[in-house]
């Protein structure tokens, strides 16, 4: 179990994600490489992030999910989504863990994104990184 901040953390990278009236939410086409035509300017996918706090955490957080790539021998933020403000919701037993599920969609533009490769997605949680995930972008052939 972490130490500090959420007790379980999912970032899952896909193609879709289809949310149910119930709160379910599914992740359809999982993948850690995109490809991308040819002739495409325009990369498109989701981020699936799935949290679990310690029982009986009531109070308000912020998640960031950002998109890092690696420009001039750095890793630069080269995309990011709005901060999500967000306290987690609790079932029928209270002492039990809450959980928190936010979809991110990201809608890059390649002809100002620089080149590409592997990039890295990162959730930041009340300003503190909590997870990251790769995710590669190519062209196809």
């Amino acid at each position: 179990m972490r130490e500090t901040g959420p007790t379980s953390v999912s970032l899952i990278i896909c193609e879709s994600v289809l949310n149910e009236a119930t709160g379910a939410a599914s992740a359809i086409r999982i993948l850690d490489v995109l490809k991308i035509g040819r002739l495409s300017n325009i990369a498109r996918f989701f981020v699936l992030t799935y949290l679990h706090s310690k029982p009986l955490d009531s109070g308000q957080h912020v998640a960031q999910i950002q998109l890092l790539g690696l420009r001039n021998g750095n890793w630069v933020i080269v995309a990011n989504a709005p901060p999500h403000y967000f306290r987690y919701s609790y079932g029928i037993v209270y002492s039990a863990p809450g959980a928190f599920m936010l979809t991110t969609e990201f809608t890059l533009d390649l002809t100002t994104l620089g080149e590409l490769g592997t990039f890295w997605i990162q959730l930041l949680v009340d300003g503190i990184l909590e997870e990251q995930t790769p995710l590669t972008l190519q062209r196809q052939s």
